[in-house]
């Protein structure tokens, strides 16, 4: 009699882990399947959102750490200083929103980064506006009669420089010449008061916008990483692939 009681216990011991294995195994497979499910997805987030959104950062700090913005004249803005929102296209504009949502550290630093970056925006382009004054374009242009190279209409290029607070890097710049010669005596307008103030203004917000790239790229990049690991991405699924194009002749 003990025995069947015994036997019976232990059937019952078995069922019960039998039904446990077994229920641990449905809810195993059924993460597996979602996980299957919302790979293609978050592959997507990662290559059109978080990878995109690290890469300008990175760019936005080489240029803020050295002082060149590519500050354009003509387009009343900088090349390498953006609002972040402006990288990501309307398309997938939902997908950088949903992204934001599950991340809410990140998109607290991300949205303050959009604010001082549009007030570092707004000081180059009130110091665009305080060097461009018909005085300097004179001075410009009287510089110019001594230079073969270079024409009126280059004349925003130099303003770009002056803005920027450095001149071209490359000989292969067209006023790579005229700024060796002629860049220490045009960069002195910045020396000018109310110039001088508003440049305070700049390197305040270029200062605040480098810790702030600098923590946000952090924070990305370990998003990512947990993505990565997360959903068994390869590193070359992290970055969306360009097809190249075959010309046919």
């Amino acid at each position: 009699m003990l025995l069947w009681q015994l036997l019976r216990d232990i059937a019952q011991i078995l069922m019960a882990i039998a039904t446990f294995l077994t229920a641990y195994l449905m809810y195993r497979s059924i993460r597996l399947m979602e996980k299957d499910r919302k790979r293609p997805v978050i592959r997507e987030i990662i290559q059109k959102v978080v990878t995109v959104l690290i890469d300008r950062l990175d760019q936005e700090l080489r240029a803020c750490k050295t002082g060149r913005y590519g500050w354009s004249h003509r387009r009343k803005r900088p090349d390498h200083v953006f609002e972040l929102r402006e990288c990501v296209p309307p398309h997938v504009t939902p997908l950088l929103n949903d992204f934001l949502r599950e991340h809410p550290r990140i998109k607290k630093y991300f949205d303050e980064h959009d604010i001082i970056a549009q007030k570092l925006i707004n000081g180059l382009r009130r110091l665009d506006e305080a060097i461009a004054t018909p005085e300097f374009f004179a001075k410009c242009r009287e510089l110019i009669k001594e230079n073969r190279r270079l024409r009126e209409e280059d004349i925003p290029y130099i303003i770009n420089h002056v803005v920027d607070g450095v001149g071209p890097e490359l000989p292969s710049y067209t006023t790579y010449e005229f700024w060796r010669k002629h860049g220490e005596e045009l960069l002195k307008v910045r020396e000018r008061n109310d110039i001088r103030v508003i440049i305070e203004e700049v390197e305040i917000n270029r200062n605040k916008l480098i810790k702030l790239s600098g923590r946000l790229k952090k924070l990305l990049e370990k998003a990512r990483e947990r993505y990565r690991k997360r959903y068994n991405l390869l590193v070359e699924e992290l970055r969306e692939q360009r097809i190249p194009t075959v010309s046919v002749s």
